[in-house]
């Protein structure tokens, strides 16, 4: 409306009385249409001005494509003359190659023409050099000719030439071999050196040490010679020879300490770390031969120690002599002044090195200086099983574990006494193998009341008796009274002192030269154990896990404390448990002998003619069974399990067997075993009542016996 009301003419006058409205209409709708009249010829105008304007601009991006289609056809002509031109400056550069290589070979062949007259006088004049000693002018010579050699490659005679240079150096290793042994050997230290920058010169520095090596071996060799231990030498000569190697080399070492600072002595044309000390490589090389010595002496230790008591003594000194060669030469080697703060390298054990401190000897140590005695004081101690009443038996058998379990600390004195403190884990692990055989020897005592038991069982089956002997079983009990409270209350202490020995023991290591050596050799128990083995691998990694982080007086109270001897303790304690119970049941097997054979349970006619009694042998079994409650009760009083459930349990297994060997039966018998057996099943109840702890215990019995009878009325 604003927009007509700008564009049409003046407003009309104002409206008057009396005028014509139309009028006044008629002039507007005029000016209307005038208005649209123009405003169509302007559109009209715009459009056609417009419409050319489109056309000029569609013409001129017409033109702009074509010449960009013009411009790119002219940019791949450009690209392909540069691949041209590429292609031939390629070719340019590969015929000025086939130049360059024609020039070298040119300059190759006019060398090779200067050197041919050369060549054989500067052969002549490296071996002068290799022949006067002169092993430097020889190196400098022999790398000219090296030089030289590149020049006759493509002539015929280069394989010749070649051989000629590989002899030269064979001749001038073979000379710088020779003359750095004989300077080795005479501590000539400037004729040392020029040897070893030959070597250097020809990448083989370890020449050197290989040299070093072998005239340090040579001279432990003939110092062990000069004692000549043979086959059979005494622990006295063996040592003796031993301590002459180790002696000769200690000296070796100070007389040759100029020299071996040569040796060791980096090289520039080594990588910095990875040249190994000659010094320590020597020491090393006449270790492992003082080891090969040991190995034939003990061949590898592995050997069984049930011997004679002569030959385990010989063994036992001769292992106990050399292992003090080992300590007293370990601790002069490493206060020479040319291992000083090298000892650890000297220990360092690697798989490609010998042996430092031999296997063998340490197992002939662990077997015949700490196990074999301790050994022998079991056998000495075991129970006696003969030519003394089961009651003179059980009291020997206390007294001889009682002396047994208050050893370790004579055991650890004899340790300290033969230097070998060190040792303080195999020797745990030596007193828990020891102790667990001695519990195991107890077998012979046990295996003596079972065959009192199985004897008495049956001289009772031949005088027709329950052959319930109350004397016996009270002996019996005796012994297991003894080792289910008095031993292991004294074992336990045993214990305790055990590992306070090997806490002194293991706080008591100086850190000398040997102790250091063995501690590396032990550095890791899954190796070592396996390597060592004496007594036993689970032996020694239990003793060493309960060792492991120990202190002074520090042990994990976690860990099994000799489990093999607890075990073994324990295992005879569940032996003589069985053959107390084997004595309470074994009366009732007797009383029942006959039970299966009755004529009862064959017995022809109805079922309800059948007494309504238990058999006679039926009435015996509960009489047996009350007249055990005494004797029994006894064992309450003390820290014993309660005997009357196993011992129900034992009866009841007895009943069931004697039930199932019945061949026939028939509803008559059927009748007569169902009254025995709910006779029998009240028997449990009875017994448990007569106890305040043995009820619930005793329900088993009674469970077992209920459940047979179901199986019979059924």
């Amino acid at each position: 409306m604003s927009w007509l009301e700008k564009h049409l003419a003046p407003a009309p006058e104002p409206f008057h009385p009396g005028q014509n409205p139309a009028s006044n209409d008629s002039k507007l709708s005029l000016q209307s249409q005038l208005l649209c009249q123009d405003t169509s010829e302007a559109i009209e105008l715009a459009s056609n001005q417009l419409v050319a304007q489109l056309s000029a601009s569609s013409r001129g991006m017409e033109k702009m494509r074509q010449e960009a289609l013009g411009g790119h056809a002219r940019m791949a002509e450009v690209l392909e003359g540069l691949k041209d031109a590429d292609d031939k400056k390629r070719a340019s550069l590969k015929g000025l190659a086939e130049i360059d290589a024609v020039k070298t070979r040119v300059e190759t062949a006019l060398s090779a023409l200067r050197e041919v007259n050369s060549w054989d006088r500067k052969v002549k004049d490296c071996e002068q050099f290799v022949h006067s000693g002169n092993l430097r002018e020889a190196l400098s010579q022999l790398r000219g000719l090296g030089g030289v050699l590149d020049a006759f490659r493509m002539l015929p005679e280069f394989g010749r030439k070649e051989e000629q240079l590989k002899q030269l150096e064979e001749q001038l290793l073979t000379a710088a071999r020779r003359r750095g042994r004989a300077a080795v050997e005479k501590s000539a230290v400037e004729e040392l050196k020029a040897c070893r920058e030959v070597f250097a010169g020809m990448n083989r520095l370890e020449e050197t040490a290989a040299i070093a090596v072998a005239v340090f071996s040579d001279l432990a060799e003939r110092a062990w010679a000069n004692q000549a231990p043979g086959a059979g030498a005494s622990a006295a000569e063996l040592a003796k020879a031993g301590g002459a190697v180790l002696d000769c080399l200690v000296q070796a070492l100070a007389e040759r300490g100029a020299l071996l600072q040569v040796l060791d002595a980096p090289d520039d044309q080594v990588e910095a770390g990875s040249q190994q000390s000659v010094t320590i490589s020597v020491v090393k090389g006449v270790l492992g031969s003082v080891g090969a010595h040991v190995q034939r002496v003990f061949a590898d230790g592995r050997g069984g120690s049930q011997v004679d008591e002569a030959t385990a003594h010989a063994r036992s000194s001769t292992a106990v002599a050399l292992l003090a060669v080992y300590v007293d030469g370990f601790a002069a080697l490493a206060t020479s002044p040319a291992l000083e703060g090298r000892w650890p390298e000297v220990c360092r054990v690697s798989n490609t090195e010998v042996e430092v401190l031999p296997w063998s000897l340490l197992r002939e140590v662990v077997r015949f200086v700490l196990l074999r005695p301790m050994e022998d004081d079991a056998a000495s101690l075991a129970p006696p099983s003969r030519s003394l009443r089961p009651s003179e038996a059980v009291l020997a058998a206390e007294s001889n574990a009682t002396r047994l379990l208050a050893l370790p600390s004579t055991w650890a004195r004899r340790l300290e006494t033969q230097r070998a403190a060190q040792l303080a884990v195999p020797w745990l692990a030596c007193v828990d193998e020891a102790n667990a055989a001695y519990w195991r020897s107890w077998d012979r005592l046990i295996d003596t009341f079972a065959n009192t038991l199985k004897a008495k069982s049956a001289e009772a089956a031949a005088t027709d008796s329950s052959g319930y002997d109350p004397n016996f079983l009270q002996e019996v009990m005796q012994l297991h009274a003894m080792l289910h409270d008095t031993l292991p209350a004294k074992f336990s202490s045993f214990q305790a002192e055990v590992l306070k020995q090997a806490g002194q023991l293991h706080s008591s290591q100086l850190e000398s030269p040997f102790s250091r050596a063995l501690k590396e050799k032990m550095k890791d128990p899954e190796v070592w154990c396996e390597q060592l083995g004496i007594p036993s691998v689970p032996a020694l990694k239990a003793a060493s896990d309960l060792m492991d982080g120990v202190g002074i007086g520090g042990f994990d109270s976690g860990r099994a404390v000799l489990p093999a001897a607890s075990a073994a303790l324990a295992a005879a304690e569940t032996k003589v448990r069985g053959v107390v119970t084997r004595c309470c049941a074994e009366p009732v097997s007797n009383i029942l002998r006959g039970y299966p054979e009755m004529q009862e349970w064959s017995r022809e006619g109805p079922a309800d003619e059948v007494s309504h009694g238990p058999l006679q042998c039926i009435t015996l079994v509960p009489e047996h069974l009350f007249s055990l409650i005494p004797q029994l009760e006894k064992s309450q009083e003390s820290s014993q399990l309660q005997w009357l459930p196993a011992v129900l349990e034992a009866a009841v297994e007895v009943v069931v067997q004697k039930v199932l060997q019945i061949r026939q039966l028939t509803p008559a018998g059927v009748v007569q075993l169902c009254v025995d057996l709910d006779y029998l099943r009240k028997v449990p109840e009875a017994l448990g009542n007569s106890g305040d702890n043995s009820a619930e215990k005793s329900t088993g019995a009674a469970t077992r016996l209920r459940e047979l009878l179901e199986v019979s009325r059924g």
